[in-house]
């Protein structure tokens, strides 16, 4: 819900349906450049070597099956490099009998514009939850993120996924949008 957080309705910089932790006031949502639309969400620098991991997420009551393979696609953009820490986005599957798996991908380090990031998981279970995670750990630079989309393929041939073969339809999950 609200993934390309154009939505803030009670004007806190937090995007609307999304929950925040550890994040300062020079986090949270901006103007200055989007991927589309209007609005984006910025990760602060961290000044401190053992400040506290920075998270806004979001749980989605989902329900599915064993062998589905959920793909995570989000924009990144950063204009200085990285030199230390890291952005990374986080998928956790919570299965129905209260296990879970999670994946996650670093985002680019270095200067970038904006760029598209996937995270793959392939459920082993069925599953009642999806949590998608956007952490950043003592990095050193200003990280915008942006238009993030969940979307799940139904197949046999889910657990061999590396990439969506030709022919297979991808549903997108109308509850994160």
């Amino acid at each position: 819900k609200n993934s390309s957080f154009e939505t803030d309705l009670d004007n806190n910089k937090i995007p609307d349906q999304w929950l925040a932790k550890n994040l300062k006031t020079t986090d949270g949502l901006r103007t200055t450049f989007a991927h589309q639309g209007k609005l984006s969400f910025m990760f602060s620098p961290l000044t401190a070597a053992n400040a506290p991991k920075k998270q806004l997420y979001q749980s989605l009551p989902l329900l599915g099956s064993a062998d589905e393979a959920l793909t995570l696609r989000l924009w990144s953009m950063t204009n200085d490099s990285v030199s230390v820490g890291k952005v990374a986005a986080v998928i956790t599957v919570n299965y129905t009998d209260g296990t879970s798996d999670s994946t996650s991908a670093v985002l680019p380090r270095f200067v970038h514009k904006w760029t598209q990031r996937v995270v793959r998981l392939v459920t082993s279970k069925p599953y009642n939850s999806i949590k998608v995670n956007l952490t950043s750990s003592n990095q050193s630079s200003k990280f915008l993120l942006d238009d993030l989309s969940l979307t799940s393929v139904k197949s046999a041939f889910a657990k061999g996924l590396k990439t969506t073969p030709s022919g297979l339809t991808t549903t997108e999950l109308a509850e994160f949008k």
